[in-house]
């Protein structure tokens, strides 16, 4: 858990996107199923089997060469986070071409209906475009309307083709009744455009991932308020009076309701009072206000680790060091991470990431 690392940074400027926490999926339930996101890419739809999730393209916004039907993410549910990679390219030059998978950590936000997180690229002296300040991603719901999802119900049942009865006597179709109906549904199917199946879908490259952020511009006289609650909220913080400077961020929230370091600050209050639900509900805040902040994503790592699940908070420590998240001597020695110091995977983590 961060407390001088997180004191020290609390004056960071900060990029904007979108992030929340979804309930744990359940069963051959996911992220956006059946849903269409605006991507970079354009628009996407996710299906999951199991934990397994997949993004498929619907149509290509021209950021990259890629098609419609093509796979553009791969990964799983991980407590109700989606991690995988997602496909992006590569611009900048004649050697620049092809595909790039990008190590992704997001999740989705149903009651703002985005898609948001973090996705690091090998671009190899390329430019990987699509990309918030190089690493973060958001992707805005697409709202389909009644009679694009009655379509799309429509494509997805296929005509059933079997015996019928016709005066107290079976009879089974026969091979060309069944490729008349089967061109009958084909030739329905042909007929449904993307305007039938998902609505009207935006035109190719309008679509901006930072236009998903809503953030609200503070004059200088506000952002100076601001800075002035929250350098106050951390001498409590830093007193011990935890309860008291979880009031004095949210006096910071009224002013900037999108602030990342005052969620992550009442993060930090919940978790010194041991109340991690309340925290990781509040660390994930802090992403929703910026994805490419460092600090929640390694407090989210924190709980993950006292509640013993190695799994998350090893992925959500390798995306605090993407981030920039520099491991000082008091980290180094961070009792909330006890439980990963064993293993291969955080030494690797952290070797070379230390001040």
């Amino acid at each position: 858990m961060v407390t001088r690392h997180t004191l020290a940074s609390l004056m960071l400027a900060c990029a904007v996107a979108c992030l929340l926490s979804a309930a744990p999926a359940a069963q051959g339930k996911g992220p956006g199923l059946g849903k269409l996101y605006l991507t970079p890419l354009g628009p996407v739809t996710f299906a999951a089997k199991g934990n397994k999730v997949a993004g498929t393209l619907v149509k290509s916004s021209g950021l990259c060469p890629f098609l419609p039907g093509d796979d553009v993410f791969d990964g799983v549910l991980l407590d109700a986070n989606l991690t995988g990679k997602l496909r992006l390219c590569r611009t900048g030059g004649p050697d620049c071409s092809g595909s790039v998978w990008a190590f992704t950590v997001a999740v989705l936000n149903q009651a703002d209906q985005k898609i948001s997180g973090s996705a690091f690229a090998q671009g190899g002296g390329c430019e990987v475009p699509g990309l918030i300040a190089g690493k973060g991603v958001v992707f805005l719901n697409h709202k389909v309307p009644p009679a694009a999802r009655v379509a799309r119900a429509e494509k997805k049942t296929s005509p059933k083709v079997e015996a019928r009865h016709e005066g107290g006597d079976q009879v089974v179709s026969t091979d060309k009744e069944q490729k008349d109906q089967k061109d009958q549904k084909d030739q329905k199917d042909s007929k449904l455009g993307e305007t039938d199946l998902w609505g009207p879908l935006p035109e190719a490259g309008s679509y901006n991932p930072m236009m998903a952020s809503q953030k609200k511009e503070l004059g200088l006289t506000e952002q100076k308020r601001v800075k002035d609650i929250l350098y106050e909220a951390a001498a409590y913080l830093n007193g011990g009076r935890f309860v008291k400077a979880r009031q004095i961020f949210e006096e910071a929230l009224k002013i900037d309701p999108a602030n990342p370091v005052a969620f992550n600050g009442i993060g930090v209050t919940f978790r010194m009072l041991n109340q991690y639900k309340e925290a990781l509900d509040n660390y994930r805040k802090a992403v929703t206000a910026d994805p490419t902040y460092p600090d929640p994503y390694y407090n989210i790592a924190c709980i993950y680790s006292l509640l013993k699940k190695k799994e998350p908070a090893l992925k959500y420590l390798k995306i605090s060091v993407m981030q920039g998240f520099v491991f000082s001597g008091d980290v180094q020695s961070d009792p909330d991470l006890n439980f990963l110091r064993s293993d291969p995977e955080y030494q690797k983590i952290v070797g070379g990431h230390a001040e």
